[in-house]
């Protein structure tokens, strides 16, 4: 494949987490999760992806809060198990 079969995806996405139940009563807010990211592949069965991570989340005391900034390396590489089979013909 040429490197015009080649696409890159990107990744973006934010979650927010809340705390429910009879018991919440101030601390509805739990986490804000966000992340952004790219996906390069290098060839039909392998990808590299590199994605930032922030995590903004309440910590037990009141009012205090932590956010951890991480970085992430995933590689994807697709494994076939399957058997191939292989019919072979016997000429006479």
């Amino acid at each position: 494949p040429s490197n015009t079969d080649k696409k890159v995806s990107v990744t973006l996405g934010d979650e927010i987490l809340l705390n429910a139940g009879k018991e919440v009563v101030f601390n509805i807010f739990s986490q804000n999760r966000f992340l952004i990211g790219t996906s390069i592949p290098i060839n039909k069965n392998l990808s590299i992806s590199l994605l930032y991570y922030l995590a903004y989340s309440k910590s037990n005391s009141p009012n205090d809060y932590q956010q951890n900034n991480n970085v992430w390396l995933g590689i994807k590489h697709k494994l076939n198990f399957t058997k191939k089979s292989h019919d072979t013909e016997i000429d006479h």
